[in-house]
């Protein structure tokens, strides 16, 4: 067991990864790992949400609609929500298109398109 020197919250969150983490507690999650694969991962490239927050600011970003809102909700994250559907590109087709030549993959990332 390795040894935490951290203190506050980040203490309290490595005590509690490292509890997870023991093997003790494997069984917990193995029907979670067991069903990963059937899940859909996407993923979403810097390029295109820098553009997709342009584009969505005040659509997609309550808080920037509300008044006063850094004085009504002190610390409190300002945060942009993306479309699984619309936004983000699933791993297959994202590692299909690696197929490509490597220079037509990166002018893509580049633009945003992925």
């Amino acid at each position: 067991m390795r040894q935490i020197v951290s203190t506050g919250k980040l203490a309290i969150e490595e005590r509690v990864v490292e509890r997870l983490l023991a093997s003790d507690q494997l069984p917990r999650f193995e029907s979670i790992l067991t069903r990963m694969p059937e899940g859909q991962f996407r993923v979403l490239s810097a390029s295109r949400a820098i553009d997709l927050l342009k584009k969505h600011l005040f659509d997609r970003i309550h808080a920037l609609s509300l008044k006063a809102f850094n004085r009504k909700f002190r610390n409190a994250e300002v945060d942009m929500h993306f479309s699984l559907t619309q936004d983000l590109t699933p791993v297959r087709t994202f590692l299909e298109l690696t197929r490509e030549s490597p220079q037509v993959f990166a002018i893509k990332l580049w633009r945003g398109e992925i």
